[in-house]
């Protein structure tokens, strides 16, 4: 019996490690979100049983995995049969991963559109069984189109993508009278700040008379700041919204230098037709007033400098360890570097992320998950309705958060296009409906902003260090700067036993923030970033044989220890001008590989070329008579095999160093990485690409071979088509005519020399590639000529029969290509969005 006990561990084990399972402690209050009231129990659901792998697994939550496309957490829950009369019962729970179904024994709940956000569910009495036996059960898939919710379609530096629970599930067992919290909101008249409260309170039948004592009071030192008690009677009514005004002292007010927060308390009887009632409430909350005028932040009406790091959640670096303590220990740290804001990389905060912040003074830029979504997304109807849902949603749990400075609609998004404005502005509207924050873009840059402000402010957003960005008056449009010091892969050596590196890294930072701060938007904005953190697919700055891909650009390594350079950081936002240097300049591919291969190449050539008058009269027939030059092939005349394959293998070498040389040289651009990310990743290849396109022998003998092989395979399909037909033709006859097809190439060779360092010198590369067309262009012309001449058969033929030929591998390519089914749209979104990068 042990044994069998201890091989279904084995397995068990077995099966999570190869679904990369993150696991975590969660704290025990998470729940609470600082709310603490006499008519709420909560019963938490940590044991769940697992399917979608391989067997039915009895697991705890949080739970996490890597690599499944679809999973089921169920469990069953018996509550009391006799409960009072007006119980509700409600299912809580944030921070899942994908698109999450929520049923009550067997009735759809409602779901949640892969959004990490809080959320809540009612479960009708008509859903229970009458043993009041509640099965639950969440089924969490990937989200794989706008119609879903909202999916992860950015290849390159996304973060990992796990499916599951990150948070805990509660049951909710809520008796009236019920307290809720409508507004605290903080006004300024004359020099003076107050608290305008709002909340109401609902019983479970019409409200005879009603005593209810209030208190606001400093959670730190208990002092009470205001009180008052309030009589009612015969309001015939089950609710009564209550409201009131006191003023505030600056010491009551939350900020970054000062996190204060205040307490809420009510105490309060009331009467209805079934009895007399107590009930007790308490809400800790901040008081704050932010706002943005004239493209400056002012918080508690003095003006605001935003000093912020960007986190990327990556769940890994949490595993096995405990949340609460993981995430205090890296907030404490960015307020010993004097940063007081974070940017949450497309992601809702959970109650974690803003208890923390709220206590340690540090100002949240949460973002809904919108990440460079292609303008035909935002005319999903789906995708409106769960932002409009999710806004809704977190009004409860997020309205008293001090530290929540700002919520971001849409990051790195094509603002320029109607459809992307009107989602935008009805999101915006529903948001400022529900929650008394600010709201942020991030759109596309280099192109006009809408003429109508879409949100309370822009931020800027670019893959490229603020060193190589030129001022520029429309960058004054952006309140903030975001990826600052965000290092391209060419850029980041990551060499810790490299005194100097480290020492540069340090300065960069600091030159960064300088030029942020004094050549573009002295407001502010976030650096990059706070720890490192492993992207769903291959990345260039991590080619490893790892599974997993790091971005080792944060201040801390994925096992949360400061780096070097860090430590010789002290405060990055202050600095001393004349210690700031550029050490970092761009760094270009220098090579002379392609001129000098090509130079040898063309003298072997040509030399060859010089010595066999036979090659040299053949050169010169086909390009002057070509007619009669494939005539001449048809009647088998002499031409030589040997001057076939030489001129293949010089043509094939000229194409070859003119495309490798364009790969090569862009070969660290994160713009075409996306682009090629886009039919790469579903072939499996992306990485093979990353890893080879650095290697210029290795792209340039792959493409020289390619060419060689074209016309070998061109001969044995006109072998083919001369079997069906009965033409004796031969099959040298057929690589000869193909080869020499392509003898106009051979004068490509003077642009073929030129393009890389014609490049290297930010020549237009259009030119390059007209000049190429060109000469593709006059090939096929001849290629349909010579087959024409070969098989003696109508031109309209050949060319449907070559069309046919070119369509054959595209329809192979299609069979293995296997794309989200909005791959076009977001490819037209990346042509058009290399202003990003």
């Amino acid at each position: 019996m042990k044994f069998k006990t201890l091989l279904l561990i084995f397995f068990f084990v077995g099966a999570l490690l190869a679904e990369n399972v993150v696991h975590y402690a969660w704290p025990k209050k998470a729940n609470e979100w600082g709310t603490i009231t006499n008519n709420i129990k909560s019963i938490p659901l940590k044991h769940w049983q697992l399917t979608g792998l391989s067997k039915e697994k009895d697991i705890d939550i949080p739970l996490l995995l890597k690599n499944v496309k679809e999973i089921t957490f169920s469990t069953k829950v018996t509550l009391p049969k006799k409960r009072r009369v007006g119980e509700e019962v409600f299912l809580f729970t944030q921070n899942i991963h994908g698109a999450c179904y929520f049923y009550a024994n067997n009735h759809l709940l409602g779901l949640s559109p892969n959004s990490t956000n809080p959320l809540r569910f009612k479960i009708p009495a008509d859903f229970f069984e009458q043993d009041s036996v509640l099965n639950l059960t969440l089924k969490i898939k990937r989200v794989e189109s706008a119609e879903k919710g909202f999916p992860n379609i950015v290849y390159n530096l996304s973060e990992e993508r796990f499916l599951g629970l990150g948070g805990m599930v509660y049951l909710q067992l809520v008796n009236p009278p019920t307290v809720t919290i409508s507004q605290m909101n903080v006004v300024k008249k004359e020099i003076q700040f107050y608290l305008n409260y709002q909340y109401t309170i609902e019983a479970n039948g019409p409200i005879k008379r009603l005593k209810v004592e209030e208190n606001f009071f400093r959670s730190s030192t208990g002092k009470s700041l205001y009180k008052k008690i309030r009589y009612s009677q015969e309001i015939r009514y089950n609710t009564i919204t209550l409201s009131g005004t006191f003023p505030l002292s600056n010491e009551d007010l939350w900020s970054p230098e000062s996190p204060e927060l205040l307490q809420f308390s009510v105490k309060g009887q009331l009467t209805t037709d079934s009895g007399t009632q107590t009930f007790s409430f308490g809400q800790t909350f901040g008081a704050r007033k932010i706002k943005i005028e004239k493209q400056k932040f002012f918080l508690n009406a003095n003006p605001l400098q935003i000093k912020g790091i960007t986190l990327h959640f990556s769940p890994v670096v949490f595993n096995n360890g405990n949340y609460h303590a993981d995430l205090k220990e890296m907030f404490e740290f960015l307020k010993q570097l004097n940063f007081n804001a974070i940017r949450l990389a497309h992601t809702l905060p959970d109650a974690v992320v803003l208890n923390l912040a709220d206590s340690l003074g540090l100002m949240v830029f949460a973002e809904f998950p919108i990440w460079r979504f292609p303008a035909e997304f935002f005319a999903e109807n789906f995708l409106l309705e769960s932002g409009k849902n999710i806004c809704q949603q977190i009004k409860p749990y997020y309205q008293n958060h001090p530290s929540l400075a700002a919520v971001g609609l849409g990051q790195e998004i094509p603002l320029h296009l109607a459809s992307t404005q009107k989602f935008m502005f009805i999101l915006n509207s529903k948001l400022k409906t529900n929650l008394n924050v600010l709201t942020y873009i991030s759109p596309i840059p280099a192109f006009p902003l809408p003429p109508e402000r879409v949100s309370d402010f822009y931020l800027f957003d670019r893959y490229l260090p603020i060193h190589f960005l030129q001022p520029d008056a429309e960058l004054r449009s952006f309140a903030l700067i975001g990826k600052i010091g965000h290092l391209t892969p060419d850029l980041l050596k990551d060499k810790n036993n490299d005194e100097l590196h480290q020492v540069n890294r340090s300065l960069l930072i600091k030159n960064e923030i300088f030029k942020a701060l004094n050549d573009f938007q002295p407001n502010g904005g976030f650096v990059e970033c706070l720890h490192d953190w492993f992207t769903e697919y291959p990345n260039d700055f991590d080619l490893s044989k790892q599974s997993q891909q790091k971005v080792p650009l944060g201040f801390l390594d994925e096992n949360k220890e400061q780096k070097t350079w860090v430590k010789l950081l002290a405060d990055p936002w202050q600095f001393d001008e004349a210690t700031l240097l550029d050490q970092y300049s761009e760094q270009k591919p220098y090579t002379n590989f392609f001129s000098i291969l090509m130079t040898l190449s063309t003298l072997l050539f040509f030399g060859i070329y010089r010595r066999v008058p036979r090659l040299r009269e053949n050169v010169r027939r086909s390009l002057r008579h070509s007619y009669g030059f494939f005539v001449d092939l048809r009647e088998r005349r002499i031409i030589p095999y040997f001057n076939s394959i030489t001129v293949e293998i010089f043509i094939s070498l000229v194409l070859a160093v003119f495309l490798s040389s364009q790969i090569y040289f862009f070969h660290k651009s994160l713009w075409l990485q996306e682009i090629l990310a886009i039919f790469l990743i579903p072939l499996g290849v992306f990485k093979q690409y990353l890893q080879f396109s650095q290697n210029k022998l290795i792209i340039t003998t792959f493409i020289f071979l390619l060419f060689m092989i074209i016309p070998f395979i061109g001969a044995l399909i006109l072998k083919i088509l001369a079997w069906v037909n009965r033409s004796k033709i031969r099959f040298r006859q057929g690589f000869a005519t193909i080869s020499w097809a392509a003898a106009p190439l051979i004068w490509f060779f003077p642009v073929s020399l030129v393009s890389y360092h014609y490049m290297l010198f930010q020549y237009p590369l259009q030119w390059l590639w007209i000049a190429l067309a060109f000469f593709l262009l006059w090939t096929q012309i001849r290629l349909i000529n010579g087959i024409h001449i070969l098989f003696i058969t109508k031109t309209s033929k050949v060319f449907f029969i070559l069309l046919l030929c070119y369509f054959i591998p595209i329809l192979i390519f299609w069979a293995i290509f296997n794309p989200p089914n909005y791959w076009v749209d977001y490819l037209q979104l990346m042509v058009n969005a290399r202003s990003l990068f």
